[in-house]
């Protein structure tokens, strides 16, 4: 709301300024936090080397404009080592991948540019993955692609989001997929 100062000063003799603006003061209400709100799949089986979409959904009160940045991690365990973690930068309109070690972001590009960004775990496509916002709703739709290295592991999705203003919701769980077992096509050895 936007409040107005108003002064009135009056003298002895009656005579006075009347009443006169001053000021203003807009009141906010306090930053409240951003949420991790759905992804999709959410459960189910994983192939290797398929185009895949990770659909991750983030809200947040104060607007999108407020979201500072969007994460995605599939792993085992909640670490970014030999995983695909994932990083909205929507301040600068930056899709990130960690490094196999979860120590480094890799790559830095727009979504819908012509990289692909990956690590020993997977690969980014940045032209296929969107990002979508509605007032106070961030969709990501990550394009992913699995690598052998991911064959028959458990993964669980984790999410995390946080402001401007370092205002997060913290990591959580909030699916759990499995990858199938990886087997090599056959070599054509051809004719003799």
């Amino acid at each position: 709301k936007t409040r107005r100062e108003w002064m009135y000063t009056e003298d002895s003799g009656g005579l006075n300024t009347g009443w006169v603006q001053k000021g203003e003061i807009v009141t906010r209400l306090p930053n409240r936090p951003p949420v991790n709100v759905s992804v999709a799949p959410e459960s189910g089986s994983l192939a290797i080397g398929a185009p895949l979409i990770f659909t991750s959904q983030y809200t947040d009160p104060e607007g999108t404009g407020d979201i500072k940045g969007a994460y995605l991690l599939l792993n085992t365990a909640l670490t970014g080592a030999n995983g695909v973690y994932l990083w909205l930068d929507a301040r600068a309109n930056k899709l990130w991948l960690g490094d196999d070690a979860g120590k480094a972001w890799l790559g830095g590009y727009e979504p819908g540019s012509a990289n692909v960004i990956e690590n020993k775990t997977c690969r980014l496509y940045c032209s296929d993955t969107t990002v979508v916002t509605n007032n106070q709703t961030l969709m990501v739709n990550w394009r992913v692609e699995l690598k052998p290295s991911a064959a028959g592991r458990s993964l669980k999705a984790w999410m995390y989001t946080i402001d401007a203003t370092e205002i997060a919701d913290g990591w959580e769980q909030m699916g759990a997929l499995s990858v199938a077992s990886y087997q090599q096509p056959p070599l054509n050895l051809g004719t003799t």
